[in-house]
């Protein structure tokens, strides 16, 4: 698992290697899962030049990497500045 943070990248720059999905926000951030290899990351966005992601790999199980960045990025996101 990795917290990335970008403060020249917004959500809008996310580079994926599958679909880019929208998802409701988290917490008060606007968020979207993409995948990247055999990982899973949420983006959340802080302005729209700056984000913070979470990846997780998990093997080949995709799906299990989202719950996991997806229960990690709510932990983190009240640490972000709003946006």
């Amino acid at each position: 698992m990795q917290v990335n943070v970008f403060d020249t990248l917004g959500i809008k720059d996310v580079q994926s290697t599958g679909p880019i999905k929208s998802i409701p926000n988290v917490g008060k951030h606007k968020a979207v899962e993409y995948s990247y290899g055999t990982g899973c990351a949420i983006a959340l966005e802080v302005t729209a030049a700056s984000r913070s992601d979470v990846y997780v790999a998990s093997g080949n199980d995709t799906q299990r990497a989202c719950q996991i960045a997806t229960q990690v990025a709510h932990m983190v996101e009240p640490k972000l500045p709003p946006s």
